[in-house]
């Protein structure tokens, strides 16, 4: 499975968990788990939105580059993610989020697009390399 594939996985077992279906991976576990938190009834806060996502058998190979695309939106307030214990085979993301609209999970379409454009940067870096090896390629058949 691809990086691009694995992200749309994702994706779709995040909108599966928004819609209360579960999704199990492989071994039966169910993949991803969303639970969105309590708000503060301060009015002073910024965060609209907020969720904790546990990724089973998910480490920082996806938790590190997610973290990073979340935190480059300006509508996430704040993310991190952490793998409590090297032998629990689970990441757990917390993201908080301004809401630009009515909907309570604004947190949940945040990763989800973050995912998305997780996608597009292994695409593209894909790419790249593939077309470095061709370039590679090329230049040794020239000099054989």
């Amino acid at each position: 499975m691809t990086g691009r594939d694995k992200c749309y996985a994702f994706q779709q077992q995040l909108r599966a968990a928004q819609d209360e279906d579960i999704v199990v991976d492989a071994d039966g576990q169910q993949k991803v788990r969303i639970q969105m938190l309590e708000q503060p009834t301060d009015l002073s806060s910024q965060v609209d939105s907020a969720a904790i996502f546990h990724f089973h058998n998910e480490d920082h190979t996806l938790g590190n580059p997610l973290r990073h695309v979340l935190l480059s939106n300006e509508e996430v307030i704040a993310a991190g993610y952490v793998i409590p214990h090297p032998l629990e085979p689970f990441m757990k993301l917390q993201v908080q989020a301004k809401k630009s609209d009515d909907r309570h999970n604004f947190a949940v379409d945040q990763v989800v697009n973050a995912l998305d454009k997780l996608a597009d940067i292994c695409d593209g870096t894909r790419e790249a390399f593939v077309s470095a090896m061709e370039k590679f390629d090329k230049a040794k058949t020239r000099v054989d």
